[in-house]
């Protein structure tokens, strides 16, 4: 484990997500037949996908990836949904074996939780620039994972820095 690759667990556990599904289409191949023919194909499509609307954050985990992985997938979307969609099928399987990604699927790797000190604050760096924030007197993250929470509140603590657990808190309905 090194601190770039801890650092993207970190913002991918914060803004990432993992997709897993089948797609079903009919396909024309005009070379078949006298008027060609249709086809019924079947895709099975696999990608992690990092979003976040701050353009730098974007080409600095583009680079976290070019580091490790050898690979920097470019950012795509419109200017109200940016993200960098991972689609490498050996880079999907190294990420996916640490943790899976999704707002309540994600959890603080235990190569992570065991390791040395630069290793967890890299991680730690990427989940609060991921979902953290600044106010006047503390440091603070949203997330409605409630186990990945406590376990990283456990990696703050590791390092000495004190916490506090709020929530989850559910959004009021209107």
């Amino acid at each position: 484990m090194t601190p770039e690759k801890a650092e993207i667990l970190g913002l991918l556990c914060a803004e990432g997500s993992h997709y897993k599904y089948t797609s079903t289409y009919k396909e024309f191949f005009k070379n078949r037949g006298i008027n060609g023919k249709y086809y019924q194909r079947t895709k099975n499509l696999e990608l992690v996908e990092f979003t976040n609307l701050d353009n730098g954050l974007l080409q600095h985990f583009r680079n976290l990836m070019l580091q490790v992985y050898n690979y920097a997938p470019r950012p795509t979307g419109v200017k109200t949904s940016l993200k960098i969609r991972i689609v490498k099928k050996d880079v999907i399987k190294d990420l996916v074996g640490y943790t899976d990604f999704g707002c309540t699927k994600w959890g603080v790797p235990y190569e992570i939780e065991k390791s040395e000190n630069n290793i967890k604050s890299s991680f730690i760096r990427g989940f609060f620039d991921g979902d953290g924030c600044v106010t006047n007197h503390d440091l603070r993250i949203k997330s409605v994972n409630n186990k990945g929470i406590y376990i990283f509140a456990q990696l703050l603590i590791s390092l000495g820095i004190k916490c506090k657990v709020f929530g989850p808190y559910k959004e009021r309905e209107n």
